[in-house]
């Protein structure tokens, strides 16, 4: 269903979520997505959930909207017909993921109630590397073939697009790093950390000689450009030049 004002209620708690959709079974899915697996961006609505379970919880669609345009408007009418302290919702004012700006007023409220979410009260605050709940674990193969089903057939949102726009900004002094350069001792830093790496892929020192063992190995077939970069601690991209001869050409 298109265009709809929608709730959602979980069985024990006395309070509710209202909520808008272009698309209802999209965006009910995407709840529960994100709830089950507790990164939903609305805390209270993860933590009671978490509490009560997924079988507790229920959609109930209250309106069907004429047109997007009018959605916004309509959810906040809804919001606004309840004493706020019975909803789950983070901020007092509709969203605007159809492209409208909240005024000043709209952004200092969204302020006002995120701020026991935000920075050091945030419950990931600082949880990185090692510290992060999803360190070190890996997707079964179950889950790795129902993602490549699910992505299956999709199309890039940039697949056969270019970006002329940022690209032309990025030329000239338009580049952040126009007329600058590296110091000595950066320069050091970044040979060192190049050898490092190059260590650590097990590659090899690139001299003319690994150039056309690389090429030899390619042409003789039964290795991709992939491997080979890998191998010799190279780019794909950097590789496949040097396998056309753009590098390292003897001639």
């Amino acid at each position: 269903m298109e265009n709809v004002i929608y709730k959602i209620e979980i069985e024990g708690c006395d309070r509710f979520y209202i909520g808008s959709a272009v698309d209802f079974t999209k965006r009910k899915a995407h709840h529960l997505s994100q709830l089950r697996h507790n990164r939903h961006r609305n805390t209270h609505l993860q933590r009671i959930y978490s509490k009560y379970g997924e079988s507790k919880v229920s959609f109930a669609i209250l309106q069907q909207v004429d047109n997007k345009q009018a959605l916004i408007e309509t959810e906040q009418k809804w919001i606004d017909s309840y004493d706020f302290s019975l909803l789950i919702n983070i901020c007092p004012t509709a969203g605007n993921t159809l492209g409208r700006f909240h005024s000043e007023e709209a952004k200092k409220k969204i302020s006002e109630n995120h701020c026991d979410v935000s920075g050091k009260n945030n419950p990931m605050f600082g949880k990185r590397g090692k510290l992060s709940p999803n360190y070190g674990r890996k997707h079964t193969e179950e889950t790795k073939e129902k993602i490549g089903k699910a992505h299956k057939g999709k199309v890039g949102s940039w697949k056969d697009k270019k970006r002329p726009e940022h690209s032309k900004k990025m030329q000239g002094e338009g580049n952040p790093f126009y007329g600058k350069e590296h110091n000595e001792e950066t320069k050091k830093k970044i040979s060192k950390s190049r050898r490092q790496r190059l260590h650590q892929r097990g590659g090899k020192k690139l001299t003319i000689e690994v150039a056309r063992e690389i090429r030899a190995r390619y042409n003789e077939g039964g290795i991709t450009v992939t491997a080979l970069a890998k191998e010799y601690g190279l780019s794909r991209t950097y590789c496949g030049q040097l396998l056309k001869g753009v590098y390292w050409n003897d001639d």
